[in-house]
């Protein structure tokens, strides 16, 4: 007896990844962060902008609103920051060279002392 095979093309749903790449989104349009902030700052400027904030936020009636304050500037503060430290100081060490000539000396001794 032979048998029979039974393939199925598995319809793609919507939102699911087959594997192609799609349009995305239209040139020149605004991602929804963008849009979320706009929509943000519209809003906090209705509220009375940042003398509103500060009222709501030392509401003496309302001592939470503090803390919340600062939950909600967590939340827009930068998680990681990377810093190069010694391009900062280079820089540093440029102006000290243009003002004090021999503090200059000093702080590239403490350099090369630090590097060793």
């Amino acid at each position: 007896m032979a048998e029979k095979t039974v393939t199925k093309t598995a319809k793609k749903r919507k939102g699911q990844f087959d594997g192609k790449p799609g349009s995305g989104r239209p040139k020149g349009s605004k991602d929804k962060f963008t849009t979320l902030k706009a929509d943000f700052l519209d809003v906090h400027k209705k509220l009375g902008g940042v003398e509103g904030l500060h009222t709501w936020a030392t509401d003496k009636s309302r001592p939470s609103n503090m803390g919340r304050f600062y939950q909600m500037l967590a939340t827009l503060l930068p998680r990681s920051v990377n810093l190069s430290v010694e391009e900062h100081a280079l820089k540093l060490a440029e102006q000290i060279k243009e003002k004090d000539p021999k503090l200059y000396e000093k702080v590239v001794k403490i350099m090369n002392e630090m590097e060793d």
